[in-house]
């Protein structure tokens, strides 16, 4: 995958530094070189130096978390979501109820 879109980046970047180079690319273009191939060479090389560097470091550092919001019906049932939601609040044993109708009252909860 990085050397696709390393080859992507290439080739998108090319036509642009063979029409404008930055100044400090002068000093990569010998005299006795094709200009095109060796602004070519050192954008492959600075690009590969940096996918090499700078991926590994990216990916190694990468960390992901998932937050629920807008908790739905369907998010209630599911078995995935139970599943991480009682790894996150283990003390929880019912994480909703449902009724068709009000429960049922006790005695005690009556109304006079």
């Amino acid at each position: 995958m990085a050397a696709l879109n390393q080859e992507r980046l290439y080739n998108l970047l090319l036509p642009h530094i063979l029409k404008e180079p930055p100044d400090e690319w002068e000093a990569v273009v010998d005299s006795s070189e094709d200009r095109s191939k060796a602004l070519g060479d050192h954008l492959c090389k600075l690009l590969t130096d940096l996918f090499r560097t700078t991926g590994e470091k990216l990916v190694s550092g990468m960390r992901t978390t998932v937050l629920f919001k807008g908790i739905t019906y369907e998010c209630l049932n599911s078995p995935e979501f139970i599943d991480i939601a009682q790894q996150a609040f283990p003390h929880l044993n019912l994480f909703h109820d449902e009724y068709q109708a009000l429960p049922e009252t006790g005695p005690s909860e009556k109304a006079s």
